[in-house]
């Protein structure tokens, strides 16, 4: 008897702190989006500049997708949302890094679900509880052609490849000689 009740009391305690770290979650107010996965938050007068924790968006250069992505991201989470922030870091420009949710859903990965953005492997280890599901839900765009996806493979230009112009895509070519 004294084993199934450390037993239950062991669960409630672990729903107990599940629901009080969702509860611990910044609750901000959204006042602009830089591009697809950068946004500004206000909370108490204080602006903190965030940058999507775990996924890369098309470069706002990277025509049509970086507007797109843009676009996407404001669509889904109009100027003044409140929104709930879990910091992961902070990068080496000063923003914070982290996910963003409204409504108990993740807005990272509803970018990745619409195929505006994709998943950042390299900082995939700051987002463990929902590294899965990004995963699954860029499989599934792929797979969809949404967004991003929705090009050949030879304009395919990953957006950290775009960054350090190792692009050799039509698009891109383009892009450099009418701009």
């Amino acid at each position: 008897m004294k084993i199934k009740t450390a037993v239950m009391t062991s669960a409630i305690l672990l729903v107990t702190c599940q629901v009080q770290a969702k509860n611990n979650l910044a609750s901000m107010r959204l006042i602009s989006i830089g591009d697809g996965d950068t946004v500004r938050l206000e909370q108490n007068q204080e602006i903190t500049t965030v940058r999507l924790a775990c996924v890369d968006s098309p470069e706002t250069a990277q025509n049509p997708w970086g507007e797109m992505a843009t676009k996407q991201l404001k669509q889904i989470l109009p100027i003044g949302s409140e929104v709930q922030l879990r910091k992961v870091t902070v990068d080496k420009y000063g923003r914070t890094v982290g996910e963003i949710y409204q409504e108990n859903k993740s807005i990272n990965l509803k970018m990745i679900e619409s195929g505006m953005a994709v998943v950042y492997h390299q900082y995939l280890e700051g987002c463990s509880e929902t590294k899965e599901q990004y995963l699954a839900a860029e499989a599934q765009a792929k797979e969809e052609k949404l967004g991003f996806w929705n090009q050949s493979d030879a304009d395919l230009c990953m957006p950290w490849n775009f960054r350090k112009g190792q692009c050799t895509s039509s698009t891109a070519t383009l892009i450099s000689i009418y701009c």
